[in-house]
C-alpha cells in the first residue's frame, strides 16, 4: 500500500481508510503472500472490475460531451492520458 500511496500522492492513512471501505463493500481484497507477510497487495474483485468498467464507460460518454470543443489532437492527447491512467489502475 505504501507504493500505491506514493504513486497516487495520497497519505497512507487516507489510502488505508479508502481501501478498508472498498474491501467492506466487496470491490477490493487484500492479499498477503505466505513467504512475504510484510507486504499487503490490493486487488479488485469481480465486483470491483465490473464497477470500474461501468464507470469508465460513463466517464468516456461524459468526456465526449465535455470535450467536443477540443481539436482532434487535443482529444487524442486526452484519451491517451486516460488510457495510461486506466492501464495503471488495472496493474494495481
Amino acid at each position: 500500500m505504501s507504493k500505491i500511496a506514493y504513486d497516487v500522492n495520497c497519505d497512507k492513512g487516507n489510502l488505508s481508510k479508502l481501501v478498508n471501505d472498498l474491501v467492506k463493500k466487496g470491490f477490493a481484497k487484500r492479499i498477503q503472500k505466505e513467504n512475504d507477510r510484510r507486504n499487503v497487495y490490493i486487488s479488485l474483485t469481480d465486483k470491483g472490475n465490473e464497477l470500474m468498467n461501468e464507470e469508465s464507460e460513463m466517464f468516456l460518454k461524459n468526456a465526449e460531451y465535455t470535450l467536443k470543443n477540443l481539436t482532434d489532437e487535443e482529444k487524442r492527447d486526452f484519451l491517451q492520458k486516460y488510457k495510461d491512467i486506466t492501464d495503471y489502475m488495472e496493474k494495481l
